[in-house]
């Protein structure tokens, strides 16, 4: 393999092993309802110059989605640097940003600032319902014998969707991207990302689930991933995927004895801080 290249790589898999810990830091319900709560934020369609009401967090806009058929509230994080260069930047797609957002964009700065990772721009999307925008399948809640309706589950591929069609085209139409996209959840979020990798696998260069529901609908997201995975030329760069001490229903029975992919094993952990694997 050509040296540069190989080193190029390398910097390339430190750079999403570290922005992948920017996810584990801040727990929350795995399958609760939350509306955003970081300020006011400005209606602006996507067609329209951008505008956006500033909060202590970075800019808050609600975009217009006609795939959605609403309006959905979008966090944007830019570089310390951005303002005062030409310099353009990849993007770090975030689910879940009413949870995610602020402390995702402070660890980012925090790690850019000391020469970790590269600065980026981070774009967090809020998910008012989340098992019915980072679930693919209509399912129910399952775990230890309990069962929890969700009705309204299913709309992953819509959700998905609006990422290509809208989010992203608004984001690079509005600000100075270089084409590498990560797209980053937790939990349901993390369930979405597996997702985006089979149905999209060219939108995002890298992939961060970390701790994903994997017990979702009988583990059919993890069981047709591990298919996709097999096949030849699949064009994902990286895959960031960790777990923890959840039980076997969400390991799906697979576990990190003797298998050459598991770079890390962290004992004692939940579902909030999780196991990583790589």
């Amino acid at each position: 393999m050509n040296r540069e290249f190989d080193c190029g790589l390398k910097f390339f898999g430190r750079f999403v092993l570290a922005t992948a810990f920017l996810l584990m830091c801040l727990p929350y319900p795995a399958h609760t309802s939350a509306r955003a709560t970081l300020g006011t934020t400005l209606i602006q369609k996507p067609n329209e110059k951008k505008a956006a009401t500033t909060i202590p967090a970075g800019e808050a806009f609600t975009l217009h989605s006609n795939i959605l058929g609403e309006d959905r509230t979008v966090f944007v994080a830019v570089p310390a640097s951005y303002s005062r260069s030409v310099q353009a930047y990849p993007v770090l797609y975030l689910t879940d940003a009413q949870w995610q957002f602020a402390h995702t964009r402070t660890t980012a700065a925090f790690l850019a600032r000391n020469g970790i990772i590269p600065e980026m721009i981070i774009i967090g999307v809020t998910n008012p319902d989340r098992t019915h925008d980072l679930y693919a399948t209509r399912a129910d809640f399952k775990q230890n014998g309990r069962i929890i309706s969700f009705p309204t589950s299913g709309n992953a591929d819509r959700f998905l969707e609006f990422f290509e069609k809208e989010l992203i085209s608004w984001t690079e139409a509005n600000y100075r991207t270089i084409p590498l996209r990560i797209l980053a959840g937790h939990s349901a979020g993390g369930n979405f990302a597996l997702h985006a990798i089979r149905m999209k696998p060219v939108l995002f260069q890298a992939i961060i689930a970390a701790s994903p529901w994997l017990a979702w609908d009988d583990h059919k997201e993890l069981n047709a991933l591990v298919s996709f995975l097999a096949s030849a030329n699949v064009p994902l760069r990286t895959l960031f995927f960790t777990f923890a001490d959840e039980g076997a229903e969400m390991r799906a029975e697979r576990n990190c004895q003797n298998q050459e992919h598991c770079r890390y094993r962290y004992k004692m952990e939940s579902h909030a801080t999780s196991l990583v694997v790589l």
